[in-house]
């Protein structure tokens, strides 16, 4: 093969490659084996069978607290905790509780 038929090879190859997401912002990736440093709830994104989500989930004495049943595994969490407190507090307020 020719440098000049690789050459246009790669090109096109690179004409169809998109940036999804940038993790620059306000997630870490745990494949470099980041883990939050304090306990809490973080918005995560999760990589599995279905496809790529997003779920709160806990993290607690080293470990993510939720299990997902459909072989996904955490690819990155949020730099800032979840409030779950303050989640509650505005569905009881909407409820009138």
């Amino acid at each position: 093969m020719s440098l000049k038929r690789i050459e246009m090879i790669n090109n096109r190859i690179k004409c169809i490659e998109h940036k999804i997401y940038d993790f620059d912002g306000d997630f870490k990736l745990t494949t470099n084996g980041s883990v939050p440093e304090n306990d809490g709830f973080y918005l995560t994104i999760r990589c599995g069978l279905g496809g790529i989500y997003s779920m709160i989930n806990e993290f607690k004495d080293g470990k993510w607290q939720a299990s997902v049943a459909d072989a996904s595994t955490t690819i990155a969490f949020s730099k800032n905790q979840f409030d779950m407190n303050e989640l509650i507090k505005d569905v009881d307020k909407e409820l009138g509780l």
